[in-house]
């Protein structure tokens, strides 16, 4: 029973072990940078294969054999490609000049900085549960004492109405 395999005293659920991932090598990347590298690899592509669509279109000029239709086919490809092209620039710049000089990177789409959307800092009011008021259907207003109050009885300022300043109708 002296197997390296077996230990009679040894038992696998006892067993202790710490298992680490070293990240030193893989860097965690935010939800913004994937966003950021996915938009940019849009418009890489997009580019792409605009230059390749006017590379078809030469391809096609130079084998029509000079008919007239097939010209004029392969005519219109490298004009779609280079429309292609310029409509990419004129996006790229406006979307680089809406990102540094107007939002000056508060709000980034990914061009020049990674793709950033400001927090909203809403707080809700005092004496009010915002938890409760995203709770669907049901009856999620308490009254002063913490019972359940049937609808319309509460006046108060919990679940998802608003306290009475005395400034309108209630």
């Amino acid at each position: 029973m002296n197997s390296p395999f077996f230990h009679p005293n040894r038992l696998l659920a006892q067993a202790k072990s710490t298992f680490q991932i070293d990240t030193r090598g893989l860097p965690v990347i935010s939800f913004g940078e994937l966003l950021t590298f996915a938009i940019r690899g849009i418009f890489i592509v997009a580019g792409l294969l605009a230059l390749f669509y006017a590379l078809m279109g030469g391809l096609a000029w130079i084998t029509s054999g000079g008919k007239k239709e097939e010209v004029q086919a392969a005519r219109d490809k490298i004009q779609a490609a280079i429309v292609g092209i310029f409509v990419l620039i004129i996006v790229l710049t406006i979307m680089y000049t809406l990102e540094t000089a107007v939002f000056k990177r508060a709000i980034c789409f990914g061009i020049s900085c990674d793709v950033s959307i400001p927090r909203l800092n809403i707080t809700p009011l005092p004496g009010t549960d915002d938890s409760s008021s995203l709770l669907p259907g049901g009856n999620n207003e308490q009254s002063q004492n913490g019972q359940n109050a049937p609808n319309g009885s509460n006046k108060g300022t919990t679940g998802n109405q608003l306290p009475n300043t005395g400034g309108g109708g209630q």
